[in-house]
């Protein structure tokens, strides 16, 4: 034991003894290259290092490993990766400054226990409701597609996205919580242009918090869940904003019939839009859509014609609450014999036909 803690003790002392400043030992003071970082790999072994990269853009050419041994420190410079083809792989312990750390069309990824999580500011995003931070969530998503059981943490912010699809399995997008998800607090994914389909949920057991997506009146579906979607939680997560005729929460599959089950919502809030016209707040139709749970949900807003609009499948929702404005039709339409729709508590301050039967 004495012996693994001494072990332990030298190796700590080496990530965090000053950092190597590579660009002047090893790049003579101009090369921002991968063949600088290389020849500092190289040269330190397997030894425990800590190294540190200068300011500035360094240029990724050739796909490049930074093993465990090795603290890599890019708190003030950017790996530019241009090539899809090419990668950056960090399996060693890495700084976890919020400055843009990457950028190009290369991949990066981490290895087990070297982070905790991803932010989205390592690729350039920027939450200040003005600059488009597409390629830079886009960037974060493909890296924790790599990193099992991984977390993208999103800071407070307003980020703009032209879309934005959550894949692969066991994923976390985690917002920061600040309490009450607002317009001006907490997180929200604000969308940019035109499009189908906001937020596209593909993959099994994520889990989804503290975001606030806003469809933007220009997004058909603000968010979409598609085909064989399973286990999937959403907690503490508001959805609003789609185009007239839109769906803020569409749980209805792309292939009909196709497996969308085992989700749970948590305190979500889905709103429609004011002055909205045609909308649905949320709607489900698949045989396969089963055993999902929906817990404290809430409608609010207006500018909804439906709040719930059921097709085939099976849900059960606890405390269910729909608001005076909530909608203009009904609380609830249930379009097909085989949609099984089970309540256990809930309260309506609508003034119109709360549950229509088709």
């Amino acid at each position: 034991l004495a012996t693994k803690v001494s072990h332990l003790v030298m190796k700590i002392n080496s990530y965090f003894r000053s950092p190597v400043d590579i660009l002047y030992v090893y790049g003579g003071g101009t090369v921002y290259t991968d063949a600088t970082i290389t020849a500092a790999v190289s040269a330190a072994g397997s030894t425990y290092t800590s190294i540190k990269l200068a300011p500035g853009t360094w240029t990724i050419s050739n796909s490049i490993t930074i093993p465990a041994n090795i603290y890599i420190d890019i708190s003030m410079a950017t790996l530019s990766i241009p090539a899809s083809g090419n990668s950056v792989t960090i399996n060693g312990l890495m700084d976890n400054t919020l400055n843009q750390k990457f950028s190009g069309a290369g991949l990066v990824t981490f290895g087990k226990g070297c982070i905790k999580e991803i932010y989205p500011q390592w690729w350039g995003a920027i939450g200040d409701g003005v600059t488009n931070s597409t390629s830079a969530f886009n960037g974060a998503m493909a890296a924790l597609n790599f990193f099992d059981g991984g977390q993208l943490y999103i800071p407070q912010g307003v980020y703009l996205l032209d879309s934005f699809t959550i894949v692969s399995r066991a994923k976390q997008i985690i917002g920061e919580a600040v309490g009450a998800i607002t317009l001006t607090t907490g997180v929200q994914l604000k969308c940019n242009s035109t499009t189908t389909d906001f937020i596209t949920i593909k993959g099994v057991s994520h889990v989804i918090k503290n975001i606030y997506f806003n469809g933007n009146n220009l997004a058909t579906n603000t968010v979409r869940y598609t085909n064989n979607v399973t286990d999937v939680t959403m907690e503490n997560v508001t959805i609003d904003g789609c185009v007239n005729g839109g769906t803020n929460l569409n749980l209805v599959p792309i292939t009909p019939n196709a497996q969308v089950s085992e989700l749970m919502f948590i305190k979500v809030v889905l709103g429609g839009r004011s002055g909205g016209i045609g909308i649905v707040n949320l709607r489900t139709g698949s045989d396969q859509f089963v055993v999902n749970t929906f817990y404290d949900l809430k409608f609010a807003g207006d500018g909804a014609d439906y709040n719930i609009v059921m097709g085939e499948g099976a849900a059960a929702f606890y405390n269910l609450f729909f608001g005076t404005l909530s909608c203009t039709i009904n609380d609830i339409y249930i379009n097909s014999i085989s949609a099984v729709l089970y309540i256990f508590s809930g309260r309506s301050e609508c003034t119109i036909d709360s549950i229509y039967l088709n």
